[in-house]
């Protein structure tokens, strides 16, 4: 008769545990003032985490919150990863957050003109990526394989732009969304560059090569098709380019910032003060303007440019302007 009555007893304070325990983890927030970041190691088990969100002032108590992770059969379904909660965060939202792996993400810009040894500084920096392995992804054949892209390297065909990425991101998961904004920005002016490409006799890889000389020597968007038409020129009459970002590149892993005359005559595929033409694959990332201007080169006959202080350019016809241009710009400055 005794047990009879306990039964149900054992029931009625089950359900009002659970019932307390669900208003605590609906409505309990994070007696913290700010916002607690954490980090939740790959392998970590829930005693691990749960420790560290109370360290941290997420939780209040590590207990209870084990209790409704073990009614929600959450134990086991913690993403590793970093996260960052506001303060006033519920223990729900808090556990909803760390099963579905919704990490924070950091916001990595990479300017139009940048190569993939400094994508792979800005990754390190950002993301704690590891440098060499982005690099040895990056100019891993199968993958150029996978993306039908020529040379040596993925160089010139991550696209320039704004991404979101997780702490602890592999390098193929960023390389792969680079790869694919790529396509996706250059799929929508694929039949306008491809038609007047052919006109020119350049393919794919050519023009994207082309447009990040353009992209390097370009100080103002304006200029770009001035810029890419003082190369058509050049090409057209058996010139070399003689670009300076170009001969950089050729040894860009020890130049220190300082072109000398033994770098011009160092020679490398890039150095375009030796070869004649394009180099053998881009110098960097192009921004679409600047592919779209190897197509639209400007109807000039300008064969030299040569910088002014303010980034704009000095165009010429001839050798005699070009080094008058250069004393008046460069030297005497």
């Amino acid at each position: 008769m005794k047990n009879n009555f306990l039964k149900p007893l054992n029931v009625v304070i089950a359900i009002v545990f659970i019932f307390f325990l669900s208003v605590y983890v609906f409505y309990s927030s994070s007696g913290s003032s700010q916002e607690v970041s954490i980090e939740i190691p790959s392998g970590a088990g829930f005693n691990t985490v749960a420790k560290v969100l109370k360290e941290k002032g997420a939780i209040g108590d590590s207990r209870l919150f084990k209790l409704y992770a073990l009614s929600r059969g959450d134990l086991n379904n913690i993403k590793p990863g970093e996260y960052l909660f506001k303060e006033g965060t519920s223990k729900k939202a808090i556990l909803d957050a760390i099963t579905k792996g919704d990490v924070l993400l950091y916001k990595i810009t990479i300017p139009e003109g940048t190569n993939i040894y400094q994508i792979a500084d800005i990754l390190s920096q950002e993301l704690k990526v590891d440098k060499q392995e982005f690099l040895k992804k990056a100019k891993d054949h199968d993958l150029m394989k996978q993306w039908q892209i020529e040379g040596d390297s993925v160089e010139g065909y991550l696209y320039p732009e704004t991404y979101y990425f997780a702490r602890g991101s592999k390098s193929q998961q960023i390389l792969d969304k680079m790869l694919i904004t790529f396509n996706e920005e250059y799929d929508k002016n694929k039949v306008e560059i491809e038609t007047k490409g052919k006109k020119l006799g350049l393919t794919r890889h050519q023009i994207i090569t082309f447009a990040s000389i353009i992209e390097k020597e370009t100080g103002l968007a304006g200029e770009r098709e001035l810029i890419s038409a003082v190369f058509h020129n050049r090409i057209k009459r058996g010139m070399k380019f003689q670009s300076d970002p170009t001969t950089i590149y050729g040894i860009f892993e020890r130049y220190h910032g300082n072109l000398t005359k033994k770098d011009l005559l160092e020679n490398t595929p890039y150095n375009t003060y030796r070869i004649k033409g394009l180099p053998p694959g881009p110098i960097a990332s192009p921004g679409m303007e600047s592919i779209k201007a190897v197509v639209n080169p400007s109807d000039v006959n300008y064969l030299y440019f040569v910088a002014k202080h303010d980034k704009s350019h000095v165009f010429s016809n001839n050798l005699v302007e070009h080094n008058a241009n250069v004393n008046k710009y460069q030297i005497q400055r």
